[in-house]
């Protein structure tokens, strides 16, 4: 993924992703491309359990403990990659 191109698109670029967003960012927008209505409503009530609702804080926990070790350091950093996969799975969506 690193030599792909669109990691330096005009979109991302003007995100202002951090290079650590790009990959999930790019992984929203694949899904976001093949997924039917059904499927992306069940990813998106996973992303909000996993984001805002009541008990994300316990699924985060357990995210994190598979997780690379930076993401135990700093849990913030899975929020981050959420969000960004959350906006570019929204980005692609095209029903």
């Amino acid at each position: 993924m690193e030599e792909d191109p669109r990691r330096y698109s005009e979109e991302v670029l003007d995100l202002g992703l951090s290079v650590d967003e790009v990959s999930p960012f790019l992984l929203g927008q694949r899904l976001g491309e093949v997924v039917d209505e059904p499927e992306a409503a069940t990813l998106r009530i996973l992303l909000d359990k996993l984001t805002i609702d009541e008990g994300a804080d316990v699924l985060q926990a357990r995210m994190l403990r598979s997780a690379p070790p930076s993401w135990s350091r700093d849990p913030g950093e899975l929020l981050l990659r959420l969000h960004a996969f959350r906006l570019g799975f929204g980005s692609s969506i095209r029903f």
